[in-house]
């Protein structure tokens, strides 16, 4: 298929935040957007707007999949309905990328990979942190033997809450309406910052490593009752988690919260420690990323490795870029019938597994608030 067309499921945010860039990527790889679907339609038109086309818009998911200029969907709406939403657009015979994370169990994830392939459909799983340069770099200094053997790993996402952020500012729904960031924090609507920040630096171990062992996980509710603009929102979610994550006997520290920023590079830092070197993996924003390489004897050195250069930027804009990037994989493994690359539902599956672990951890030890805390 050299021209697929894509309908877009979830309107929000994210969707919003990628457009200019999305569009510019697919006009470069021969494909199109010929719908979108929102429950908001507010938010289905200002994508036509964005896009300077006629689209067909719908706030009904089932609308979107019965119609024939649709080979392929991306969706992007709570972790919660991507299982469903998965499995009914792999049902009615579409190619699909998710957003963060394809379903909460290992075998759930593992049933709508072979569900794509009994169908003969391409199944993206974000995130494919392989794809970006800096963590392709690193798996080859890992796997070529230049750390020595691996002896520890630190991994943390750490980023003050969702609703600070700027596109959501001015938000201030009617009574009885959600503001666009609770369901993060709503454990049925699959919040936390385990499926939402986490994810990324651990899908990268899982993929390099394999499936993770063990774990001993502490978490805290540090905000059970958020209070913004006026109203007060329940939070049930587990906003804060720290502990370690065992891949057999390698020790990997975690630390991922809602609540607090790191004092450095809050959405992602790796850290891996090995008899011959360490390496680090930071990234410095949406596009940029340093490797940072010191060795037990000798100078240490600095690459810059950034999901995609200057004049490319230019045209793709440099917000979310490991989306973007997953989408460009999934446009070219549709266009060139092969499999996916880095963002498969074998990966999905271990990072699945590794967050079952850490949250049943964490229920065992027993979460506390922090005003039990004072």
């Amino acid at each position: 298929m050299k021209h697929p067309r894509l309908g877009l499921i979830g309107c929000g945010v994210i969707t919003q935040r990628i457009l200019g860039g999305l569009r510019a990527i697919l006009e470069d790889e021969g494909a199109q957007i010929t719908a979108a679907c929102d429950l908001d339609p507010e938010k289905t038109e200002a994508v036509a707007e964005a896009l300077d086309k006629e689209l067909l818009q719908t706030s009904s998911m089932d609308v979107l999949l019965e119609a024939n200029d649709v080979d392929a969907v991306l969706i992007a709406t709570p972790i919660a309905l991507h299982l469903d939403q998965v499995s009914r657009a792999l049902q009615a015979g579409k190619h699909v990328y998710t957003h963060k994370t394809l379903a909460d169990t290992s075998e759930k994830c593992l049933e709508l990979g072979d569900l794509a392939r009994e169908r003969r459909l391409k199944l993206a799983a974000s995130p494919g942190q392989v794809l970006l340069p800096a963590y392709a770099r690193a798996r080859e200094l890992i796997e070529g033997g230049a750390l020595g053997v691996t002896v520890g790993i630190d991994i943390s996402a750490e980023a003050a809450a969702h609703r600070f952020e700027e596109e959501r500012a001015d938000e201030d729904p009617g009574p009885g309406q959600a503001f666009s960031w609770e369901w993060y924090h709503q454990v049925e609507r699959g919040g936390g910052p385990l499926q939402d920040m986490l994810v990324y630096p651990l899908a990268f171990l899982t993929e390099v490593l394999g499936e993770a062992t063990s774990a001993a996980i502490i978490g805290r509710l540090l905000e059970p009752e958020i209070r913004w603009k006026g109203r007060v929102i329940s939070a049930s979610a587990l906003d804060a988690y720290a502990g370690v994550l065992r891949f057999g006997n390698l020790p990997v520290t975690v630390r991922s919260s809602f609540s607090s920023n790191a004092a450095r590079l809050p959405w992602g830092f790796v850290l891996i420690r090995g008899t011959e070197a360490c390496l680090e993996i930071e990234k410095m924003n949406d596009r940029e990323y340093r490797l940072y390489l010191r060795p037990n004897h000798g100078e240490a050195s600095t690459e810059m490795l950034n999901a995609w250069d200057t004049k490319t930027a230019a045209r793709y804009g440099d917000r979310e870029c490991h989306v973007l990037t997953d989408i460009r994989e999934f446009v070219r493994a549709i266009q060139e019938d092969r499999p996916i690359a880095g963002a498969t539902a074998s990966n999905a599956a271990r990072v699945a597994d590794a967050i079952v672990m850490m949250k049943t951890s964490a229920a065992a030890a027993g979460a506390w608030t922090y005003q039990e805390e004072v």
